[in-house]
């Protein structure tokens, strides 16, 4: 998925394709948007997690989740997942992939640049907040094909999706204990690049799920990779008195090593 507003090879364009929106199907068969998952490699194997808070709580399974694909048509987890784990306790849900998928970006957790200092006082959060998502597709629409239209010209590549607009934020990062990564960010008098200044932010409600990163500071050599302009920290979980609280990057590689090793 791309972004309109920005070209699909700058920064937050490539940093968008590491996520995509989730959406939630109910018993009527509409979709309803839910929250951001983020995209994972792990040695020669492909993942994408979010938070399990998407799953409601009277559901123990991945099947009412869904993704939009190119062609506008709601592909289903079970579909493109060979095994997952639900972690009510940790709130995150661990997906392996069935192959990977084109033109998606995925943060390799088994690799580290060595070319790269990254910011060590900045993480940011991306994500799909749910005010700037179609909240929801009416059973009769999806049918009619309108999905479809939200999906316009392809740009290096990739379509642009309208059907969520993705949001980066910039927080002070505060501490990262092994199991979760916390950081500061204030939703009170923010500049946006296209929208300008605004009193107080978008909410981050729907970007749980959305992966934490750091930025480059500055390069020992030519980056070659993706890993030397971005290093993930972690998996947003919550917002909440001004404090992102994340899933860190240790906890989720124990996870995926758990999720390998099951038969």
């Amino acid at each position: 998925m791309a972004n309109r507003k920005y070209p699909a090879n700058s920064y937050e364009g490539q940093a968008q394709k590491f996520v995509e929106p989730l959406w939630l199907k109910d018993e009527l068969g509409n979709y309803a948007f839910s929250s951001t998952t983020t995209f994972l490699q792990y040695r020669q194997f492909f993942f994408f997690i979010f938070a399990a808070h998407a799953v409601p709580h009277y559901q123990s399974t991945i099947d009412n989740l869904a993704l939009i694909n190119n062609s506008g048509d709601f592909v289903h987890l079970p579909e493109i997942t060979l095994k997952y784990r639900i972690y009510r306790d940790l709130d995150i849900v661990v997906c392996q992939l069935l192959g990977k998928p084109p033109n998606i970006n995925h943060f390799d957790l088994s690799a580290v640049s060595t070319r790269t200092k990254f910011k060590e006082n900045t993480l940011n959060w991306v994500g799909f907040p749910a005010a700037k998502a179609t909240a929801f597709f009416h059973h009769t629409k999806i049918k009619a094909g309108k999905v479809g239209e939200k999906i316009e010209k392809v740009e290096g590549g990739v379509p642009l999706h309208r059907t969520a607009e993705f949001n980066i934020i910039g927080a002070a990062f505060l501490n990262d204990d092994g199991l979760h990564v916390t950081a500061e960010f204030s939703d009170r008098n923010v500049t946006y690049a296209f929208e300008g200044r605004k009193s107080k932010a978008h909410s981050p409600q729907g970007m749980s799920g959305g992966a934490l990163f750091q930025a480059p500071l500055c390069y020992r050599g030519r980056p070659t990779s993706l890993i030397d302009f971005f290093n993930f920290r972690g998996m947003g979980i919550e917002y909440a008195k001004n404090i992102i609280k994340a899933i860190s990057r240790t906890r989720i590689i124990e996870l995926l090593e758990e999720i390998l090793q099951d038969d």
